[in-house]
């Protein structure tokens, strides 16, 4: 299994080895992207929902459900949100296209850039 590596604007982020490829697509954990760009991050044991906010957006996933909330829109996701050593795993570009952000990966993808617009 691949290790991925992701980097914010030229930062690298210690991820703990949590980034990997599900279902052919890189995964994060959610809460500590959104901790990266200093967001308000809420967890709901209850309803199985991870909720993150700044100033720029707003965004929820819930657990086994294909279908996250960015500023009130509906978004389409390629895949669920899933559980992985008590972090929830999110497609990689779901959060670049909410922070709007480029992802950009090496040639043999372990290595992951999120790069902000300029």
């Amino acid at each position: 299994e691949t290790e991925l590596h992701v980097t914010f604007d030229g930062d690298w982020m210690n991820l703990r080895g949590l980034p990997e490829l599900h279902e052919s697509q890189p995964a994060a954990p959610m809460r500590m992207m959104f901790e990266w760009v200093d967001a308000l991050v809420l967890w709901s044991a209850e309803e199985q929902c991870l909720s993150a906010a700044n100033s720029s957006v707003a965004v929820s996933v819930t657990v086994g459900e294909r279908v996250a909330r960015v500023n009130n829109q509906l978004v389409q996701l390629p895949f669920a949100p899933y559980v992985k050593q008590g972090h929830v795993m999110v497609p990689l570009q779901f959060i670049a296209d909410a922070l709007k952000m480029q992802l950009i990966a090496s040639p043999d993808s372990s290595r992951l850039e999120l790069r902000s617009a300029r």
